[in-house]
């Protein structure tokens, strides 16, 4: 089962390396992307040596424009943006879920339920349940086969509109976390823009309100 999403405080320690030093975190793709005449296995084996970091951290900034945070977000340093991408993707993974909760709400215990939890969280369900007054009513009702997809996809989508409103300095390195042909810093369709927002706001402020070491479950 995965670690649990931390709170603010725990979250926290890592947060001066979110400003300042983005090859800590960088998708190896992405900064491929500031050294394009090196091999990618190089360019990976590089990112992997902590004394490089900083001089590393340099090239990315410069290559992808980073804004200092400073004025521009000052609590850029904290969570959730200072989350890894895996614990991002947990947070779409749920995102996806709550806007997919009227499908979830009617399947029952099968093997075919399992099968989708395993892929995700074993609450997922309750979770989205937990939130299905978020659940657009036009959802598609899909069968566990369908679902897996479409919670990846549609929480992902929750989660970029919800980066694309930060600041830009907290959102241009959330963006660097992903892939180059991830969802996180493309375009996502408007129906996804005010709900998909509502949806990461909600969980986010569950998770902060949960009893230290863990969320509600």
């Amino acid at each position: 089962m995965p670690a649990p999403l931390p709170d603010l405080q725990r979250a926290n320690e890592a947060a001066p390396e979110f400003c300042r030093i983005p090859a800590g975190y960088i998708h190896p793709a992405r900064f491929h992307g500031c050294v394009p005449d090196l091999p990618v296995p190089l360019a990976e084996r590089l990112l992997a040596v902590p004394r490089l970091r900083r001089k590393l951290s340099e090239i990315i900034v410069s290559h992808y424009g980073l804004i200092e945070c400073g004025a521009c977000d000052p609590s850029a340093d904290r969570a959730p943006s200072a989350w890894p991408a895996e614990r991002l993707l947990r947070l779409a993974h749920r995102a996806g879920g709550v806007w997919h909760a009227l499908s979830l709400r009617s399947l029952i215990r099968s093997r075919s339920l399992a099968q989708l939890l395993a892929a995700f969280d074993e609450d997922l369900r309750a979770v989205a349940i937990r939130h299905i007054d978020l659940a657009p009513a036009d959802a598609p009702r899909l069968d566990a086969a369908d679902l897996m997809e479409a919670v990846r996809r549609d929480g992902m989508h929750c989660l970029n509109v919800w980066v694309a409103e930060l600041p830009p300095c907290s959102r241009d390195r959330i963006i660097l976390k992903f892939a180059p042909d991830s969802v996180i810093g493309g375009p996502s369709s408007a129906a996804y823009h005010e709900r998909g927002i509502l949806i990461v706001n909600r969980l986010l402020t569950e998770s902060v309100a949960a009893p230290a070491g863990g969320e509600r479950q």
